[in-house]
């Protein structure tokens, strides 16, 4: 058995479940664990995944020879726009990057149907690389509140860099988010394993902003 076999096994041991995304809000709906709005929000949210070609991704996984996906789904329900974010990750590439010491970054990401190229944060907190996702995931709850998080790229040249930049940029961050503030969207975030599922559903609630700050060279 894998270390990251063991470690799905942990994380999906309370929260384990092959119902749909859909079935599982209904639950919460009859429940009273939703109200009618955040009901409809989130419904929402998982007709537009449906919209952009998600279904087709996902029976392309063998294809890709990964099996693992993360994905999450941000809706800004006053302005009715969207925002899904798909992470794509193989469990057995996942051994030799732990093997060398390395951070497992996605194999392939989405946004909104998407295929893009983008910097990936090393932060343990950033939901970027794997081990991060996992973490994040762990502590989920199926209804849950967002923990909001800013992250700030300093884009630089290479061997004449000071970090000085970085901390520059973090201080204005953290300066302009030291305040708690409502969010403006609501949140689904969805973990696919060999075997396993988890989901999220996220309301806003009056919070501070973690922030990330983070220097790469172009």
């Amino acid at each position: 058995m894998t270390f990251l076999t063991i470690l799905l096994l942990a994380l999906f041991t309370t929260n384990s479940t092959s119902k749909s995304e859909l079935t599982i809000l209904d639950e919460l709906k009859q429940e009273n664990k939703v109200d009618d709005e955040e009901y409809n929000f989130f419904k929402k949210q998982l007709n537009f995944k449906n919209s952009i070609g998600f279904t087709q991704r996902q029976d392309s996984l063998n294809d890709w020879s990964l099996d693992i996906v993360y994905t999450e789904e941000i809706y800004f329900h006053k302005k009715d726009s969207f925002l899904i974010k798909e992470y794509y990750f193989s469990q057995e590439k996942l051994a030799s990057f732990r093997n060398e010491g390395k951070i497992y970054r996605p194999e392939r990401y989405y946004e909104n149907g998407a295929l893009k190229s983008k910097y990936f944060f090393y932060d343990k907190e950033g939901k970027e690389h794997l081990q991060s996702i996992l973490n994040h995931m762990s502590d989920k709850k199926v209804i849950d509140d967002i923990d909001p998080i800013v992250k700030v790229e300093v884009v630089h040249a290479g061997c004449g860099f000071s970090a000085k930049s970085v901390e520059m940029a973090e201080d204005k961050t953290k300066r302009k988010y030291r305040k708690a503030k409502k969010l403006n969207y609501y949140m689904i975030e969805t973990f696919k394993g060999p075997n396993n599922n988890k989901v999220t559903f996220q309301r806003p609630v009056k919070t501070k902003f973690k922030t990330i700050v983070e220097g790469h060279s172009f």
